[in-house]
């Protein structure tokens, strides 16, 4: 005997055949999501759809699948994604700025020597500079510049103007 399956859902997902029962003869036994009721013929744009009692059509409910990229739009005519060119080099054209920021960051970060020492020359450090010459402005005569790479540079004030010239001429390399 055929017999029509079905999933969780109902929908309609093909045919097999059933099982003979063991204990009576000319029984065939019929498993869960399964009915021995024909299906209506298949019609394009609908699911067949078991509702408990009875076949049934259901318009097919179609899904956006999820976005492949970044550069891509909607196109409803293909239900499809299509990837648009002026998107796709704007896109292309800001992760190799991203990188570049990235790799300079890095550079700026492990730092360039001055007289030994490692000196890193980030946004934060550039802040360091800042407050050192707050200090001498306000009458210290000597202080640490700790910079964001762990260097520690003991700095006077009388050495202070020489050294941030060299500071911001070198950091400006990095933006060149």
């Amino acid at each position: 005997m055929t017999i029509y399956n079905y999933n969780s859902d109902g929908k309609f997902i093909g045919e097999s055949i059933a099982d003979s029962s063991p204990l009576e003869e000319g029984v065939f036994l019929i498993p869960a999501f399964a009915t021995d009721k024909i299906p209506p013929a298949l019609k394009v744009g609908f699911d067949i759809i078991w509702n408990g009692t009875d076949w049934v059509y259901l318009a097919e409910q179609k899904v956006i699948p999820n976005k492949p990229n970044d550069y891509s739009i909607w196109d409803e005519s293909t239900w499809s994604w299509v990837e648009n060119i002026a998107m796709k080099d704007a896109y292309n054209t800001e992760q190799a700025a991203i990188a570049a920021s990235v790799l300079r960051d890095a550079a700026m970060l492990s730092g360039v020597d001055y007289q030994g020492s490692m000196i890193s020359l980030t946004y934060d450090d550039g802040n360091g500079m800042l407050q050192a010459k707050a200090g001498f402005e306000m009458g210290l005569t000597t202080t640490t510049i700790h910079f964001k790479n762990g260097t520690k540079l003991p700095m006077s004030a009388a050495n202070f103007p020489s050294f941030a010239q060299w500071f911001v001429t070198e950091r400006n390399k990095f933006f060149l």
